[in-house]
């Protein structure tokens, strides 16, 4: 009991470092005028229709549709918290700094229930940009090993190893109708260029430098 004790504390604290986060950014006037990419979810988007489509976009500079970054994720009070981890190697291979969660891991480990660890300890995430059909826009759409390996499975079945102009992706609800799975990877119908251009979109922007950028 003891160490689940400690446990709720550290997160209570990570909890609260994030919201007075928050408050300096607003009292600061940081953030007021941002505009912050709309994250893409298919599974809120499948409560309302059967399948969801949308274009992975490429990334600029890069040969992968995605980047990488290890990141935290549970539920905690009924939040859902998705923290990049603190010892995150970012920005040119900069570290973000320390991670508190990392460090009680590490302290405490053999000691921990071997669920709770692997609930909490930092796993691969990819983030990319899509072009959402519905919304007419580009959102950030995170997603987990998982998802990847369909991704990936998909595009060797269908011969995609031309990705310069991203490609389409179809979701649908799993077997068990709680969360979704790719049913379909294709080729876009029209050029990347002439996307933009239909939607007035000058360019895609820097993935690092809009969604992950920090300052030490």
């Amino acid at each position: 009991m003891a160490k689940k004790s400690r446990l709720q504390e550290l997160l209570e604290k990570t909890k609260e470092k994030l919201k007075t986060q928050e408050e300096r950014k607003s009292s600061n006037g940081q953030g007021q005028n941002r505009e912050y990419t709309p994250f893409f979810n298919p599974n809120m988007l499948l409560k309302q229709k059967e399948s969801v489509k949308c274009r992975i976009l490429p990334i600029k500079g890069e040969d992968m549709f995605y980047v990488t970054y290890p990141a935290h994720k549970f539920n905690l009070g009924g939040n859902f918290l998705n923290i990049i981890c603190g010892n995150a190697e970012l920005n040119n291979g900069k570290k973000i700094g320390t991670c508190p969660i990392c460090k009680f891991l590490n302290d405490n480990n053999g000691e921990i229930e071997r669920k709770t660890y692997g609930i909490l300890m930092a796993r691969d995430t990819y983030l990319c940009y899509v072009f959402n059909y519905d919304t007419e826009q580009i959102e950030k759409y995170n997603f987990d090993n998982q998802i990847l390996t369909e991704i990936v499975n998909n595009m060797l079945d269908n011969d995609m190893f031309e990705i310069d102009d991203g490609f389409d992706i179809t979701f649908v609800k799993n077997e068990t109708g709680k969360f979704y799975t790719v049913s379909k990877i294709s080729k876009p119908k029209i050029a990347l260029d002439e996307l933009l251009e239909k939607y007035d979109i000058e360019e895609i922007p820097d993935i690092i430098e809009t969604e992950l950028k920090f300052t030490p």
